[in-house]
């Protein structure tokens, strides 16, 4: 897949900005790449939608990573995400948030994916 191909973004517990945002970044692919970022946290999503405010191909919305059905029937992410074409999956920092309280002494986890990197070198 080349970076062309990019060009839908979901990014899951964006959390508040400490530098430069997803749909920022992801400008430098092109003006029609798509982003929506994902939080649980209202004041998030009220602070991501001010910051996005005049993109037209980026949204900032309120749903849960743990409940990953909501996020995906999430009338936003239906309508301007393709998920028949290939999308970049932001989780950063996300790990401990999805095991919540289901974490336990001793217990182990496995992590796998197939993806691309994109960005300067």
């Amino acid at each position: 897949m080349s970076q062309a191909e990019l060009t839908r973004f979901l990014d899951l517990r964006s959390g508040l900005p400490t530098g430069e945002k997803t749909h920022q970044t992801v400008r430098h692919l092109g003006s029609s790449a798509r982003v929506i970022y994902v939080d649980r946290d209202p004041v998030v999503v009220a602070h991501g939608q001010q910051l996005v405010d005049g993109d037209d191909n980026a949204w900032s919305v309120e749903g849960d990573l743990t409940d990953p059905h909501g996020v995906m029937v999430h009338p936003v992410i239906r309508r301007y995400l393709d998920f028949t074409k290939p999308l970049a999956l932001f989780q950063s920092a996300t790990l401990l948030a999805a095991l919540g309280k289901r974490r336990r002494l001793g217990s182990s986890g496995v992590l796998t994916g197939r993806g691309i990197a994109v960005g300067r070198r």
